[in-house]
């Protein structure tokens, strides 16, 4: 039974400090927000609602893909800026 708990709570260990290593659980949130947006604009496109309402349809067309190209820029900045970047390491001052 030790065995048991002293595995476990290695396990656990080792998981949680690769998660904070890695950052597993920002980079999840922020895929997860660039998805959200992507599907987003993909429905409003798809049903034609605002911004996408136009009868033109070469017209839509561009704007969903400027409006995607948009995402894709906010979302490779604000990973650069955002899970990519290693956290701070801290200060001391005199």
């Amino acid at each position: 039974m030790k065995w048991v708990l002293l595995g476990t709570s290695l396990l656990v260990g080792v998981a949680l400090a690769v998660d904070g290593f890695l950052n597993l659980g920002e980079r999840w949130r922020h895929y997860r927000i660039a998805a959200e947006g992507l599907k987003s604009q993909g429905w409003r496109f798809i049903q034609g609602t605002d911004p996408y309402g136009s009868a033109d349809v070469a017209q839509n067309a561009r704007a969903f893909a400027g409006r995607v190209e948009e995402l894709i820029d906010a979302e490779t900045g604000g990973y650069v800026n955002g899970p990519a970047r290693p956290a701070a390491a801290p200060t001391t001052s005199p």
